[in-house]
């Protein structure tokens, strides 16, 4: 995708609308300069007549740049912010494994960095359409005084493009290292508020850290130097280039090409169209970061936007979706279901087939090492991963394409990574009563004391590591969903919100009839349970059903 089609893709009637403004501007002001010109070598007094035709052509030329900025401002305004929700709907229907194999600094400096630069370049289109046709009026015009002045002229422009367009492809190519560098850089700043307990608890960690942060940065600043620096010969090019024009029209007046009744015309002509000349020049490396940052997004190969078919059809938004009633039962069946990660060279590590069936009012654990295969299972039956190889139905349905929002609806999962919104988005019920009852359960949870629910919005977040998985709690048991899971949420807590958690919620989700799935490692707690899987190495090796249950 380029700056040009990405730019078709917005309000098309603004924007054809915009560049005509544009271009009319730019010849009315190439129009000014010959009628000024006219003025010099004629000797006729000014008339009323040449006053107003003058002043109506300052205030056609200025009204039409205004009015062609002023669409161009609407436009950009509401294409950035397309782009951004556009990028933002994409993410969060691509698969996840597609996801969190793409950095996150990268996707952030896509979000920000990259999106404004496109920004940047489409406001520039006014100023670039209106020099380029007052350029090409002007050079209309000098054609008009002398053809063979014009043409020779036009001649030695040729070379003075063709160096140029060599010097932007090589901009676009230390652009494309600065990205990358930008993005290593981003991802250092994630480590570096991400891992401050690591630093401050390893002093030669920090030390290193600190010398990587420096050699990253060095090599940041020596890649944008280059940036610049090219951009700045592209600068002085431009200026050069315009020198160049007026020697070559002093060479032309001196051999009589040129005669001295056109001087003054050609003179004021030159001296014009050189702020003209420096804007269009001055654009042209935004407009190629412009374009390698659209080449960035598209090469981040993001699921298809999914309010639109392509064909600028929008079909019903997933959240339309009528959600299934909370008070069904479920019957979940993994029949040879199956994950391998996909690594560059194929599949690595994975999850072996598995055949299991999970119903309503069941409490199941699962349990296992370290990489032995729980999150990527609980994934799995989220549908967050696509297995592989065997199949998930849901009440003997398959659990696939199109049918995929609406068994998600089914579940509230807690994930031991998980993020902590501020708003508590997707709440069945957004009324007071919904208000009381999450600040009835935030007093459950200890919580009433320090944060409270407020038009369906957390008073704050900043809180203890365990506090704030506790406040997660709060969102997925306000959601009155048939399915609970979660991923060892209790491995933060205190013995007392762990006994509340394992004795107390658990109990309750399973006597409402609700089918919950919890990956933990505390076997004290094991009794509750009505069946737990053991995994190993991605294998499920037994299912065990504890001698007594609470």
């Amino acid at each position: 995708m380029t700056l040009f089609s990405f730019a078709l893709r917005a309000d098309r009637f603004r924007l054809v609308v915009a560049l005509a403004a544009s271009v009319a501007s730019g010849f009315a002001g190439a129009a000014l300069m010959g009628y000024i010109g006219r003025q010099f070598t004629s000797q006729d007094n000014l008339g009323p007549l040449t006053i107003v035709g003058f002043a109506a052509l300052i205030v056609f030329s200025v009204g039409a740049g205004l009015v062609a900025r002023w669409l161009l401002v609407e436009l950009v305004s509401h294409r950035t912010l397309k782009l951004q929700m556009e990028l933002s709907r994409r993410i969060v229907v691509t698969p996840l494994p597609q996801i969190e194999a793409i950095e996150r600094a990268r996707l952030f400096a896509v979000l920000t960095d990259d999106a404004r630069a496109v920004s940047d370049a489409l406001m520039r289109i006014p100023e670039v359409v209106i020099s380029s046709a007052l350029v090409a009026g002007s050079i209309a015009y000098l054609a008009w005084l002398s053809p063979v002045a014009a043409s020779v002229l036009v001649l030695v422009a040729v070379p003075v493009v063709v160096f140029y367009r060599r010097l932007n492809r090589r901009v676009a190519k230390l652009l494309q290292v600065f990205f990358r560098v930008r993005d290593e850089r981003y991802s250092q700043y994630d480590g570096l508020t991400m891992g401050t307990k690591e630093l401050q608890v390893d002093p030669s960690l920090r030390q290193r850290f600190v010398e990587a942060m420096g050699q990253k940065g060095e090599l940041f600043r020596r890649t944008h130097s280059r940036v610049l620096l090219a951009h700045e010969v592209a600068n002085t090019w431009s200026q050069a280039a315009y020198f160049l024009f007026v020697l070559v029209l002093l060479v032309l007046i001196r051999t009589d090409v040129v005669g001295g009744d056109i001087l003054g015309a050609y003179a004021l002509i030159a001296l014009y169209i050189r702020g003209a000349i420096v804007q269009i020049t001055a654009v042209i490396p935004v407009w190629v970061q412009a374009n390698t940052a659209l080449a960035r997004i598209d090469s981040l190969d993001l699921a298809p936007d999914p309010e639109s078919d392509g064909r600028g059809a929008v079909p019903a938004p997933a959240s339309d979706v009528a959600a299934p009633s909370p008070t069904d039962d479920v019957v979940i069946r993994a029949e040879q279901l199956a994950f391998r990660y996909p690594t560059p060279d194929g599949y690595g590590f994975g999850l072996e087939p598995i055949d299991i069936e999970l119903r309503s009012g069941e409490l199941i654990f699962i349990t296992g090492g370290n990489g032995s295969g729980k999150t990527t299972l609980m994934k799995l039956l989220c549908a967050l991963y696509e297995p592989t190889g065997g199949s998930l139905t849901c009440n003997g349905e398959q659990v696939e394409g199109d049918n995929l929002d609406s068994y998600r609806q089914r579940i509230s999962v807690l994930f031991a990574d998980g993020y902590l919104f501020e708003e508590l988005l997707g709440l069945d019920d957004q009324t007071q009563d919904g208000t009381d009852a999450a600040n009835q359960f935030l007093s459950e949870l200890d919580l009433a004391d320090k944060v409270e629910v407020v038009d369906g919005q957390l008073s704050t977040t900043a809180l203890s590591t365990g506090q704030r998985r506790r406040l997660a709690l709060l969102g997925a048991f306000l959601r009155d969903r048939q399915v609970y899971a979660f991923d060892e949420w209790a491995a933060n807590q205190d013995p007392i919100f762990k006994r509340f958690f394992y004795r107390t919620l658990l109990p309750e989700l399973r006597r409402r009839g609700k089918l919950v799935l919890v990956i933990s490692h505390d076997d004290a707690y094991f009794d509750g349970a009505d069946r737990i899987l053991q995994l190993s190495e991605g294998r499920l090796d037994a299912v065990v059903t504890p001698s007594s249950s609470s």
